[in-house]
């Protein structure tokens, strides 16, 4: 059941055109208080950005490809910020056209993607900002998705 409350929470995002009232609203109504953790501000302006990114296409590649891989990590750009380091290194940047384009040159046509470690466990003993980070790390890797599907749809036609 929780699996497909899930799958309609990332088919209506799909769908919004206000992200950012649909993630605050959403993140209230299940108790998260999205305003406890910094960057809230860059998060929620990332996440609409990809989802306003509507003229964006598939480099050639791609449609090509035949590997599935699936061990790939996204670091939103504001979670570089909050995570400036992970193990002692320097937390990697990562940007949807860097991925894409490396996916095309190595023959990949589809890709697993999850945050990377230490993903929203950063705020030790805050249930509450863990809560929060977890949101919207979920709200960014929806919108990432939406923004590909959307995208391979249309090389399709």
């Amino acid at each position: 059941m929780r699996l497909l409350t899930t799958l309609i929470h990332v088919i209506a995002a799909c769908e919004a055109h206000n992200h950012t009232s649909r993630i605050i609203s959403a993140a209230n109504a299940d108790n998260i208080d999205l305003h406890s953790i910094p960057l809230l501000a860059e998060a929620l302006t990332s996440i609409q950005a990809i989802y306003e990114l509507t003229n964006t296409t598939l480099p050639a590649g791609i449609a090509e490809g035949s590997i599935v891989d699936v061990h790939a990590h996204v670091v939103p750009p504001w979670y570089r910020t909050l995570v400036p380091s992970t193990g002692q290194s320097p937390t990697p940047a990562w940007s949807l056209e860097t991925h894409l384009n490396f996916m095309a040159g190595a023959g990949i046509k589809h890709g697993v993607l999850s945050i990377g470690t230490p993903g929203s466990v950063v705020f030790p003993g805050s249930r509450v900002k863990s809560a929060a980070l977890a949101r919207l790390l979920n709200e960014y890797l929806a919108a990432v998705h939406c923004l590909i599907s959307s995208i391979s749809c249309k090389s399709e036609d």
